[in-house]
């Protein structure tokens, strides 16, 4: 489980789905978000034996440690009346130490139980949506659908270094990586409670038995002062790449987090 603070980088274009209403145009913006250290939950990822494994030692680790801040951004931009195509970005880090409680062999590399372990991990992901307006109620709540395309990371580095200066015959130093590639598909909403106050919300997510899964949804309050903004919500991403493989990781970020978001030109 991971402690983070994560700032994220947003350049993105709206139209009327802002909810702050009637635009004719797209209405770019700036915004960046800071995910708060203390009562965040997220799961280190680990790591399991997948279908394809052949050792008759365990590949189930844990990963260790603390994590340094996540970074990431996201553009969007207007794509036909009142739709727009979003590209958003993050990545995490961390590393920590551990002692082996079994054999274990990852990525061809094999440890004894006891050994002295450095991890370092990182996760990727790289989402390209299309928001389609669905529906307007004239209660001022917009549905969306969302139409996309994730590409989610994961790699890793395990070492045992006082092993590796004992001997200098024993390879201690395994590295391996998994990714998913998947559509992905969901459904959003905003309502425009008063002038200056609305509600956002989004969950997204694709799975084949057997195989991977990922998804991913958050919900925000917004409040507006003209071309800035003040955003406070809570995201939540998880991820599990093929269990066909040799191997295959899992790991879930989630926290609350609050937002600037800043306008380029002002709302009407």
């Amino acid at each position: 489980t991971l402690r983070r603070t994560t700032p994220v980088a947003t350049v993105r274009a709206a139209r009327s789905l802002t909810g702050l209403g009637n635009e004719n145009m797209a209405i770019p913006y700036l915004s960046g978000r800071v995910l708060s250290p203390g009562p965040i939950r997220a799961d280190h990822p680990v790591i399991r034996p997948g279908a394809k494994s052949t050792s008759a030692s365990t590949g189930s680790f844990d990963y260790p440690g603390s994590a340094s801040p996540a970074m990431g951004f996201m553009m969007s931009f207007p794509a036909g009346r009142e739709n727009s195509v979003r590209l958003s970005y993050f990545r995490a880090h961390g590393s920590g130490n551990a002692a082996a409680s079994t054999p274990l062999n990852l990525f061809s590399v094999g440890y004894n139980q006891g050994d002295a372990l450095v991890a370092n991990y990182k996760i990727q992901n790289v989402k390209l949506s299309w928001d389609f307006l669905s529906y307007t109620y004239p209660s001022k709540l917009r549905i969306k659908t969302l139409w996309e395309a994730q590409l989610a990371s994961i790699n890793s580095e395990v070492d045992a270094p006082a092993k590796a200066a004992a001997s200098t015959d024993t390879t201690t130093f395994s590295h391996g990586s998994k990714a998913l590639i998947y559509p992905t598909f969901g459904l959003g909403a905003e309502r425009a409670v008063s002038n200056r106050f609305r509600w956002e919300t989004s969950a997204s997510g694709f799975a084949i038995p057997k195989h991977g899964t990922i998804w991913d949804a958050e919900a925000s309050g917004v409040l507006r002062f003209g071309k800035p903004e003040l955003l406070g919500g809570y995201k939540v991403f998880s991820v599990k790449t093929s269990t066909r493989a040799d191997a295959y990781f899992k790991q879930m970020l989630q926290g609350p987090y609050a937002a600037v978001r800043w306008y380029i030109a002002r709302p009407q």
